[in-house]
């Protein structure tokens, strides 16, 4: 995988936590199967992340990226994790988030977008430049 794939994948996992964090608040907190879907997604971009920070060159500032959406995906684990009742739920759609978790995945997938578009822009420029 090069550099430039990296960041046009960041750009659609931006999107797609921007739409979980959409569609977690439009339900009132309540997992739904998109949500599902779009979290086993997000464990593929993790390990992606992960993967990126060991194996590709990341120019200048971009290892912020994939720093950045671990301590996301860590901090959104341990938050899961603290939502109360867990332990006695027998459907997860009975699970139901707090509406500031919607609105930080709604921030850090907007973020995620922004950032990887940036990136990319800058990293476009700089192969353009090296011809």
């Amino acid at each position: 995988m090069n550099t430039s794939t990296y960041f046009v994948l960041g750009m659609l996992a931006g999107l797609l936590l921007l739409i979980e964090g959409m569609s977690l608040s439009r339900s009132g907190g309540r997992l739904t199967t998109l949500v599902g879907v779009i979290t086993l997604l997000e464990v593929g971009w993790l390990i992606l992340c992960i993967y990126a920070l060991f194996a590709i060159a990341l120019p200048a500032w971009t290892p912020l990226i994939p720093a950045a959406y671990l301590a996301y995906f860590v901090l959104a684990a341990w938050q899961y994790a603290q939502t109360s009742g867990l332990e006695n739920v027998e459907d997860l759609s009975e699970i139901r988030l707090p509406m500031a978790f919607a609105r930080v995945e709604i921030l850090t997938g907007i973020g995620l977008m922004v950032l990887s578009a940036l990136a990319w822009v800058q990293f476009a420029e700089q192969l353009a430049n090296a011809r």
